[in-house]
């Protein structure tokens, strides 16, 4: 998960820096989307939102020839609660498959993987800087809903929301369930 911070926080800079740079016409820009998860975690409500957001292009899926890309959903940071949630979808907007109801969580590094599809999700979840590990049993990962949210000659942003629950077990072997839904934007090329 460290490697998944310091990741995060290097990309998040980049494209900071990217759309400071770069000429966008607001009526379209996936800036002005409003970002959001709410999650529970081991009992205690935690809220997420943000109007930007990050994705990795190119990373393989379970379709060799299509293209894919991990877009951030949401990441909660407490005293004792660091949870990362990234989706995975087609990259290009006519292998964009919208397709509600049941995916698979993975962890990040299967996610990462040639083993997910289109709309897997990771979670990933530390205690107290401390990694814990995602149990194989009652994973939930639904898809609500897809819609197009803008267009440009270039891009296709799609609203996506869903909802997820989880078990982790800490490095106590104690058991703390997760679960939230969220809403992200994913940006489809043309």
């Amino acid at each position: 998960m460290k490697k998944g911070a310091i990741l995060f926080y290097l990309i998040t800079i980049l494209v900071t820096l990217f759309i400071s740079c770069s000429k966008s016409d607001s009526s379209n820009s996936a800036t002005n989307q409003k970002y959001r998860m709410d999650a529970t975690i081991n009992g205690t409500k935690y809220t997420w939102e943000n109007f930007g957001t990050f994705s990795l292009n190119k990373t393989p899926g379970c379709v060799a020839s299509k293209s894919y890309i991990l877009t951030n959903v949401g990441q909660i940071r407490s005293a004792e609660y660091d949870l990362d949630v990234l989706v995975k979808t087609y990259r290009v907007a006519s292998d964009f498959v919208v397709t509600k109801g049941a995916h698979s969580i993975q962890t990040d590094y299967n996610l990462e993987s040639s083993s997910t599809c289109n709309f897997d999700i990771s979670v990933g979840l530390q205690q107290n800087n401390k990694e814990c590990t995602l149990q194989n049993t009652s994973k939930v990962n639904n898809i609500t809903s897809v819609s197009k949210a803008s267009e440009t000659s270039s891009y296709i942003l799609y609203k996506v929301s869903g909802n997820f629950s989880c078990n982790f077990k800490n490095s106590s072997n104690v058991i703390i369930p997760v679960s939230g839904t969220y809403t992200t934007y994913v940006q489809a090329f043309k």
